[in-house]
């Protein structure tokens, strides 16, 4: 009977598998361990730059497309670089106020240094923000905004799933 179950599982395992393996990939996804770069059916692209889903929805041109990769892709690059330095300053806040007497200017010039990258951060936000207003049409600005208040209302109205199961039982 043991036997019976066990080869029932194992079968039931390589049918599931089997299905997934040879399911088609998405058309708009690149197939995996190529190099190339595409889009795929979420809206984010792999390479920085606009979704087709943002690009239908704004009813962008192939030249506003291009630019407005341009502009994501150096956003990307910029705000990269500011979080590794932002990490760097974070612990080095954190290395002054973890002493058992920290220095109180140590600790001051860490925070300070903190606070001017993640000004920064937003800084080069805000600059890319504007660019992309710059590129756009009034019409094409007003459905973008539109579109980030649908996705702001979604994100503070979520509310994750109670966990079901013996995972959620506290003992």
């Amino acid at each position: 009977m043991q036997i019976r179950k066990t080869a029932l599982f194992i079968g039931v395992v390589y049918l599931v598998f089997g299905i997934n393996a040879a399911e088609p990939h998405h058309p708009l996804r690149p197939t995996p361990g190529k190099p190339e770069k595409g889009f795929v059916p979420d809206g984010k692209a792999e390479d920085g730059c606009m979704g087709h889903h943002l690009t239908r929805e704004l009813g962008l041109n192939e030249e506003q497309q291009l630019q407005m990769c341009n502009i994501n892709k150096e956003l990307h690059a910029e705000l990269s670089k500011l979080n590794e330095q932002r990490e760097k300053a974070k612990i080095l806040f954190e290395q002054a106020m973890a002493q058992e007497r920290p220095d109180e200017q140590t600790a001051l010039d860490a925070f300070d240094a903190l606070y001017q990258i993640n000004a920064e951060i937003v800084r080069v936000r805000i600059k890319s923000r504007i660019a992309i207003c710059d590129l756009l049409t009034s019409e094409q600005n007003a459905r973008l905004n539109e579109l980030r208040n649908q996705m702001h209302n979604r994100r503070r109205n979520y509310k994750p799933r109670p966990k079901t199961g013996p995972q959620s039982a506290n003992p």
